[in-house]
């Protein structure tokens, strides 16, 4: 239907965290996503290593 084709056609270029004007990024996951929400998810990810890699130091320490 013509909304399914126009939908489709807006997900190419829409962002999917805050539906701002995006650009579709991949390999792997295909996400369109705009660039400050790019930089936000970036950030929580480094931020997610690092705690991870301290809670992992923490644990060794402990073991020893």
């Amino acid at each position: 239907s013509g909304m399914v084709r126009m939908a489709e056609s807006m997900s190419g270029v829409t962002c999917e965290e805050c539906s701002a004007p995006a650009k579709t990024h991949g390999p792997g996951w295909i996400r369109t996503i705009c660039k400050p929400c790019e930089e936000a998810r970036d950030l929580a990810r480094q931020k997610a290593n690092e705690e991870y890699e301290f809670k992992k130091l923490l644990k060794e320490g402990n073991e020893q």
